[in-house]
């Protein structure tokens, strides 16, 4: 007998896995996001702000892509 709200190995789908990992992955970059931000900040980096922010979301972007393009 399982419980209703357990999710066990057997029964996990390819799809789940997959949506799974991309909401850690996304939660990871954006915690890194908000910790760099806060040293940005910090440390009064404000000239370089959006350059990195946009390296940044570019490279959480690509991570879910099939293609290099």
């Amino acid at each position: 007998m399982t419980h209703s709200g357990v999710v066990s190995p057997l029964n996990m789908t390819t799809e789940w896995v997959t949506s799974f990992v991309a909401l850690v992955y996304s939660i990871a970059v954006d915690s890194y996001v908000q910790i760099w931000e806060i040293l940005v900040n910090k440390f009064k980096l404000y000239a370089t702000i959006e350059h990195l922010k946009k390296k940044i979301v570019c490279n959480r972007d690509l991570g879910f892509t099939r293609t290099p393009e």
